[in-house]
């Protein structure tokens, strides 16, 4: 065994060192005792080695080139000092890495468990007295039905005129067709021909 103190010293650092950098020791104890729960490994340095951050890149060189005794003897703290990162960063590295894996885990067991997934939806669809919405679902599946359409939610805006305190939401109106709004100037200029007076006839007075 080795002391802190030498393993310290072997490191190139000294431990009144790690009282100006972050303390994230608390914070991976909780960490890796969740994941202890979920079955996934509890090592940090486990998954900081599958980062590609350059700070942890430098942490774990530094780690990997220390004796064992000195890996063993002192926190992630002391390498963050010794690689000169801040350990904030190393946690977000190490917070990546996890969700990173969580995701991959859990793509890889749905894509093992579809086929025994399909296998007892058409099991459950060929009971005939219980199966009619797995059969449904089958065939929606499958392309056979088609797939239902979503909901939808009309929402009316009701705005006052007389209201100044609030915008109004301005109201999009489509434009009519083309012979509409020929038909529509036709009838209308109908109705100011029919209007006018009629003309009067000149009548030329000779002057004596």
């Amino acid at each position: 065994m080795i002391t802190k103190l030498a393993a310290y010293k072997k490191l190139g650092i000294s431990s009144k060192s790690l009282s100006t950098v972050p303390q994230i020791t608390p914070l991976l104890t909780d960490i890796m005792s969740g994941l202890k729960k979920r079955g996934l490994p509890t090592d940090p340095y486990h998954y900081l080695d599958a980062s590609s951050d350059l700070e942890a890149r430098g942490l774990m060189m530094v780690y990997k080139q220390s004796w064992k005794q000195v890996r063993e003897a002192l926190p992630l703290e002391a390498f963050c000092v010794a690689a000169g990162v801040d350990p904030n960063r190393i946690l977000d590295s190490l917070v990546k890495v996890i969700e990173r894996v969580k995701a991959l885990k859990s793509a890889v067991n749905l894509s093992v468990s579809q086929p025994e997934i399909v296998d007892t939806n058409i099991e459950a669809a060929m009971d005939i007295d219980n199966g009619y919405h797995d059969r449904r679902l089958h065939m929606q599946v499958s392309g056979l039905m088609p797939m239902p359409k979503g909901s939808r939610t009309v929402v009316n805006v009701q705005t006052s005129a007389t209201s100044s305190s609030f915008p109004t939401q301005a109201m999009v109106i489509p434009a009519p067709a083309p012979e509409q709004t020929v038909r529509r100037l036709s009838e209308r200029l109908h109705a100011v021909k029919g209007t006018l007076p009629a003309p009067v006839d000149a009548i030329l007075v000779d002057e004596e």
